[in-house]
């Protein structure tokens, strides 16, 4: 056992195996060889270090990437700052908090969404009448 973190033991245990199953990944944990191990750990959160994530293809980016971070047109205007992603089950969309505190729900399509770096803003280009729909 290591260190608690939000009132629960965390403990490093290495993956040894991992398989897609249904709407889950299924994970064999290093030192879990039985089921009531298993279970007795169900429930719980698996986190990876940065460094150790998988790349993701082209066009996908990990969720913490995107949140917090400045959102500017192609010309340099600042429309705001991203409070989460919403999925849609087709284009999800970034969910903006303007400087005026409106929300603004830019769709991630690869013709808006130009440019996601590791570091600086987000790079948007609106289809025009975007930001006038919402209110701003």
């Amino acid at each position: 056992m290591a260190a608690e973190e939000d009132g629960e033991p965390t403990e490093a245990l290495a993956v040894e195996a991992a398989r897609a199953y249904r709407d889950r990944l299924v994970l064999k944990l290093e030192g879990l060889d039985d089921a009531s191990a298993a279970a007795a750990r169900r429930g719980r959160w698996v986190r990876v270090r940065k460094d150790e994530e998988a790349p993701l293809p082209e066009g996908r980016w990990y969720l913490r990437d995107l949140t917090k971070r400045e959102v500017q047109t192609i010309d340099g205007c600042t429309l705001g700052v991203v409070e989460t992603v919403v999925e849609t089950g087709g284009v999800d969309l970034l969910s903006v908090r303007t400087g005026q505190g409106k929300e603004l729900l830019i769709p991630m399509a690869p013709s808006i969404l130009l440019e996601v770096g590791e570091d600086g803003p987000l790079r948007v280009d609106l289809p025009e009448g975007l930001t006038a729909l919402e209110g701003d």
